[in-house]
């Protein structure tokens, strides 16, 4: 199985943008592996250096891509990872967005009034909050 005919990779690569997309249907080539080899080795030292101003960590999850191309295990674990944070986001979209057809628990009830810890504020209206003439 390729690693693009995968439904969640399949699914990231359809939101990505045009050019980004074509790169990346042109590294996955049988071609392109003297060219993706060396690319995900840079992108993965890229992610480790993320301290470093124009590097970043966004680099590993690019990097074990393109080396999951060439190394079953590799592919395996990245494809793994990309369901549950997939699974995850999906969660998150229909907790921020519960109109967007996800069905969801009703909210529970509100939660009695409580000063936060360590903190000098008064609830208004309490006997503390007024003041003596």
């Amino acid at each position: 199985m390729r690693t693009d005919d995968h439904p969640a990779l399949r699914r990231l690569l359809d939101a990505l943008p045009g050019p980004v997309g074509r790169s990346y249907a042109w590294l996955i080539q049988p071609r392109a592996r003297w060219v993706r080899l060396p690319l995900g080795v840079a992108l993965m030292l890229g992610g480790v250096f993320s301290f470093l101003p124009v590097l970043g960590i966004w680099m590993l999850p690019l990097g074990t891509l393109l080396i999951g191309e060439d190394i079953p295990p590799v592919r395996r674990a990245t494809l793994a990872t990309l369901e549950k944070t997939l699974a995850r986001w999906d969660a998150w979209q229909a907790r921020r967005r519960p109109d967007a057809g996800a069905t969801l628990a009703p909210p529970s009830a509100p939660r009695p009034w409580r000063e936060p810890t360590g903190a000098k504020t008064t609830r208004p209206g309490s006997p503390s909050a007024r003041s003596s003439p």
